[in-house]
């Protein structure tokens, strides 16, 4: 079983630059339906979706939630799944941190309703703690 994980940034994210990210971070493309790319350590896999810019998913309450966090409207989000094998949430947590460095971006563990979002200081808190996001 897998978690998911939703990178929503304020800015446009381009496939390309994506991809550049993911495979800088030792990532492959790979071509599947619904997923661009793997990031993977071992057993350890992270699924990276192409970027979207249907938000479509978002209800009221969370785009007000998430646009207050981002201090600007949403514009585009990647989905990540994450395995449920142990280590997996540090290898996504090590992508979204990258990709948060990179775009004005929350992160969004949907490991629940209301998942918590984190912004780039609360993602470089969780590193430091050794934590993880979405699970595994």
């Amino acid at each position: 079983m897998s978690a998911t994980v939703d990178l929503i940034s304020s800015r446009d994210v381009s496939d390309d630059a994506l991809l550049d990210l993911v495979r800088s971070l030792g990532g492959v493309a790979q071509p599947q339906p619904g997923f661009m790319a793997r990031l993977s350590d071992g057993e350890r896999h992270v699924w990276i979706a192409p970027p979207s810019r249907d938000l479509g998913e978002l209800d009221a309450e969370e785009l007000e939630r998430v646009t207050a966090a981002l201090g600007a409207p949403p514009r585009s989000h990647v989905v990540l799944e994450v395995s449920s094998t142990p280590g997996s949430g540090r290898l996504a947590l090590g992508l979204a941190l990258a990709a948060a460095r990179i775009w004005p971006m929350v992160v969004q563990d949907l490991r629940g309703p209301d998942g918590p979002l984190f912004d780039l200081a609360a993602l470089e808190d969780l590193r430091e703690q050794d934590g993880s996001i979405g699970g595994g």
